[in-house]
């Protein structure tokens, strides 16, 4: 997950959080810190979670209190008049959050990535800015060769991405720069869409994306309705070979707008032939299909015929952090 950092303000900010104890994390604890000018929330918030242990602040110190997210919430609340320390603006958002563990407590019976998505929701829905993220130099490097490859017509592109090389952003920062309506992320691994939802919407350049899981009733419609809006949309589909798979697939190859279609861990199961021949239904001819790998790229890309192919290695990631901390 891309790590958020708040820079320092010579304005006083209202701030939200989220923890939990492992391994409790379907008991996550929401709350709000007033930080004032000049204050560092990167190490103020911490700070103030770690007070509020009383006499356990050992779990704090060996790593069992885990800070999933924090939000500047100073917008939302200056407008709903909770402007002020000790406002309870948190007990505001939690009562669109639901699931609390009782009247009065901060812990809610959901898990802290579930909590996240909904206190993102709430906040995009009232226009509470959100920090610009910026792009590594590999990220940005290989997104102008990738959107300089689509403008020459590249559509089959392999790129094979080192460890902690930030695929999330790159991948949504792609999305937006190519204005591709319909954007696919589509894995065989199980892995957590809301993670890659909660990623996307911690950053102001993202939020006019849409965001939809073909696995909740209805997804159909909601697609035919951001399309119809001229609003670009983010699919979540599982290639994994489950009820409802081939009917998803074939709709989303149905449909008559472009679509960029992620495919993560590309070496991983998606390669198979059951899965290819998902992918390969739900891919047009136009389509812009991009197979993310970290290692077995050759795997990856065996089924498909490549026409524009990039490597970042984690000693590249390496060098280029070294150079910007010289600069």
């Amino acid at each position: 997950m891309t790590k958020l950092i708040y820079t320092i303000s010579d304005l006083d900010r209202m701030f939200t959080y989220v923890w939990y104890e492992k391994p409790n994390e379907n008991e996550p604890k929401f709350g709000e810190h007033w930080v004032k000018c000049g204050v560092d929330p990167n190490t103020d918030i911490p700070s103030y979670i770690r007070s509020s242990m009383g006499r356990r602040k050992d779990k704090f110190d060996d790593g069992t209190v885990v800070i999933s997210m924090f939000w500047d919430v100073t917008e939302y609340a200056k407008n709903n008049g909770k402007f002020y320390p000790n406002s309870k603006v948190d007990d505001l958002i939690r009562k669109g959050i639901g699931s609390r563990k009782s009247e009065k407590t901060e812990v809610h019976n959901i898990n802290y990535e579930l909590l996240i998505d909904k206190v993102n929701e709430i906040l995009r829905k009232e226009n509470q800015p959100r920090p610009n993220v910026g792009l590594s130099t590999a990220q940005y490097d290989d997104a102008e060769t990738v959107l300089k490859g689509i403008k020459e017509g590249k559509r089959r592109i392999l790129a094979e991405l080192a460890a902690r090389y930030g695929k999330t952003i790159w991948s949504s920062a792609l999305a937006v720069e190519s204005g591709i309506p319909v954007v696919v992320i589509t894995s065989y691994v199980l892995t957590s869409f809301t993670s890659f939802k909660n990623d996307i919407r911690k950053f102001q350049q993202f939020q006019d994306i849409e965001v939809v899981d073909t696995q909740v009733k209805g997804y159909k419609e909601k697609i035919t309705k951001f399309n119809e809006e001229g609003k670009q949309v983010m699919v979540f589909v599982s290639l994994c070979n489950g009820k409802g798979r081939d009917e998803r697939v074939k709709f989303l190859g149905g449909l008559e707008t472009q679509k960029m279609v992620f495919v993560d861990e590309a070496d991983y199961g998606a390669h198979q032939k059951s899965q290819f021949n998902a992918l390969q239904s739900m891919v047009n001819k136009d389509d812009v299909l991009i197979l993310m790998t970290g290692t077995n790229s050759d795997r990856a890309s065996s089924e498909w015929d490549i026409d524009l192919m990039l490597s970042t290695t984690y000693f590249e990631l390496l060098v280029n952090k070294k150079e910007s901390m010289s600069l």
